[in-house]
């Protein structure tokens, strides 16, 4: 899944340039890739709604750490 969403991502230069549902889809694949837990991305009319599961409260630092951590390039 990572090297599809690497290419899909290099093919097009620039997210921003997808429509609007790929590009949910890609960035969601990208946080479960990082986070190591499952994500939804829910799009609304203005915004929307980011989930994050985590079973244990160690689960719960972790992502905490690890969302902390230095932002990478998408």
């Amino acid at each position: 899944m990572k090297a599809w969403i690497d290419r899909s991502i290099s093919e097009n230069r620039d997210i921003k340039s997808l429509d609007i549902h790929t590009t949910i889809n890609l960035l969601e694949e990208k946080f479960k890739e990082s986070l190591g837990t499952r994500v939804r991305i829910e799009q609304k009319e203005n915004g929307g709604k980011l989930t994050i599961d985590f079973f244990t409260p160690n689960d719960l630092h972790e992502l905490l750490r690890k969302l902390s951590a230095e932002p990478m390039n998408i």
